[in-house]
């Protein structure tokens, strides 16, 4: 096992948790990135799953940034955000992994939004996304019912939510049997919890997308994982928010199935596609009200690509 790390915060209020495993061609820019909010209430945390491609090297060179750097073999990014957290002293913990990047002066937006709401437990500030795809913005999104989380309502990307350590502390921070959505089960948990959540549409974080990412290389993993978390957390969240649950559940699988009527056509299978639309239409009826369900009959007829 490698550590290190000397760099001594007083009173951090928020604690960056940054898990690493052989992207040495993003790590220098993610710690450049917290480095830069150049403040003295920032403590820096990065778990390094022992990579071999010179993340070592880099984490030795930034050493006077950080309060703390390991490099050994762990069980994955929910193990080493659990290690991590566990060893934070601020009051409020963000995840920015090794490829993902903290927006100029986002900590100061995020300390003066959780001044603005003491009670708060859950910041959610917005999030970028850059890289390989197209760029997109999601602002801050307040995330208070467990159904919208769950089935992505209020979605608000990771990297952009920051949590009380008391709060992860309570829900029991990250569950280790998961490796793709992990996240999403924490933050149903929380939601459970009635954890108070503030948000800011301010860009605090960005998140890269590219081919080595787990998000687009393990895409069909992460599917089988989220439709687990559904699974295991629906029962509470039907129980807590009731026919609501129930309405926010369908308009997210009505969506789910408009989108694989309309890849059906793209695929050239139009028969197939108009299956699928008449299995939306009876299975969730409330989606013949929507601009999505007319839209994908037009995609089906031709009239739109």
């Amino acid at each position: 096992m490698l550590e290190g790390g000397s760099r001594r915060v007083e009173r951090p209020r928020i604690t960056i948790v940054t898990a690493s495993f052989n992207q040495a061609q993003f790590l220098a820019e993610t710690l450049r990135s917290v480095r830069n909010q150049r403040r003295v209430d920032v403590e820096h945390i990065v778990m390094d799953g022992g990579s071999t491609d010179g993340s070592v090297d880099i984490l030795r060179a930034n050493d006077d940034a950080l309060s703390y750097w390991v490099s050994a073999p762990d069980g994955g990014q929910p193990a080493a955000w659990n290690a991590g957290w566990r060893r934070a002293r601020g009051e409020f913990v963000g995840f920015i992994n090794s490829d993902d990047l903290l927006e100029p002066a986002a900590v100061g937006e995020l300390i003066r939004l959780a001044d603005s709401a003491p009670k708060a437990e859950w910041l959610v500030g917005g999030t970028r996304y850059f890289g390989d795809a197209e760029p997109l913005v999601y602002p801050g999104t307040p995330q208070s019912s467990a159904a919208d989380v769950l089935f992505f309502a209020s979605y608000a990307p990771q990297p952009g939510q920051f949590f009380k350590r008391s709060l992860i502390e309570r829900v029991g921070g990250f569950d280790e049997s998961l490796q793709y959505s992990f996240d999403l089960d924490f933050f149903v948990r929380c939601a459970l919890a009635d954890a108070i959540s503030v948000a800011t549409e301010s860009i605090v974080a960005a998140f890269r997308w590219h081919g080595g990412s787990k998000s687009m290389s393990q895409a069909g993993k992460h599917l089988v994982e989220t439709r687990l978390v559904e699974a295991r957390h629906w029962p509470a969240v039907l129980a807590k928010e009731g026919r609501r649950a129930t309405r926010v559940r369908a308009t997210h699988h009505g969506h789910k199935a408009l989108e694989l009527a309309r890849d059906a056509r793209v695929a050239g299978d139009s028969r197939k596609g108009w299956l699928l639309l008449a299995m939306t239409a009876t299975a969730y009826p409330s989606m013949l009200r929507t601009r999505a369900f007319y839209g994908t009959i037009q995609r089906l007829l031709g009239l739109h690509s």
